[in-house]
């Protein structure tokens, strides 16, 4: 080959346009870094939603005792006696069968001193003691029904009668709509406050929900005989309204 006629290519051009697509890489990479590794700003919004609550059930335990039985046998034959007359009361004031139920048989020995040796413990007595859960429906705006129920079954021989705890059978229902309208309450002050802030509102990134007050209410007594029926006439009952308020907290990203 004859190296004078030879024509060499010239790579110049080839050189520049790979060294300038290398330069855009590398300025379209570190833009993408700065964008992802951008911090993204958020703000956190406060709604409440308020429902009024009516209570329709009340439900509470009740007991019975069989006392100073001299066997085991005995006893479990009178509280079953109790248990009858108890069962007797409730049905006369209209509590159905389903809406009662036997919870706890419990025999339970009494223990006394040995006359001839007070350091030893001797059974004296036995006592059983039943227990049965009530559950009053559609008490509506009949407050008084509770009233007269417990009434009854202390003057059925009820030795002791539970916590009162009232509710409402629609409470799912009543806490999703307390919900959506604390959700829809964060949305408007949302609203007001990108206004006031002039800032946008991109989108929202989160949710908590608190439950501020639950009206399921416990009336926390328990009372025995003989001062029974002057306690339940002292007792004050709830009125049967109270309010389920729940907060929702939004959390958006802004711009």
């Amino acid at each position: 080959m004859n190296l004078k006629t030879c024509k060499c290519w010239n790579w110049s051009p080839i050189v520049k346009i790979v060294g300038l697509l290398v330069v855009c890489s590398i300025v379209i990479v570190a833009l993408l870094q700065s964008r992802l590794t951008q911090p993204i700003s958020t703000i956190q919004i406060v709604g409440q939603g308020r429902v009024p609550v009516k209570f329709d059930t009340a439900s509470f335990d009740i007991q019975v005792s069989a006392m100073n039985e001299k066997t085991p046998e005995t006893a479990t034959t009178a509280i079953k006696e109790k248990v009858v007359t108890l069962e007797t009361a409730l049905d006369a004031i209209g509590i159905a069968k389903e809406d009662r139920q036997l919870t706890g048989l419990a025999v339970i020995p009494q223990m006394n001193s040995d006359i001839t040796n007070p350091m030893k413990q001797v059974i004296g007595s036995y006592t059983a003691v039943q227990q049965v859960s009530v559950v009053v429906k559609n008490i509506g705006e009949n407050a008084e029904r509770v009233q007269e129920i417990t009434t009854a079954v202390a003057k059925a021989g009820a030795t002791q009668i539970g916590s009162i705890r009232f509710s409402a059978s629609s409470i799912d229902t009543l806490r999703q709509q307390a919900r959506l309208t604390a959700a829809q309450s964060a949305q408007t002050n949302a609203t007001s406050v990108a206004s006031a802030t002039n800032i946008k509102l991109v989108k929202v990134t989160g949710w908590y929900e608190n439950v501020i007050y639950s009206p399921d209410q416990t009336i926390g007594y328990s009372y025995g005989m003989p001062q029974t029926q002057n306690y339940i006439n002292n007792v004050q009952l709830p009125d049967g309204r109270r309010d389920l308020v729940v907060e929702v907290t939004l959390s958006y990203e802004v711009k």
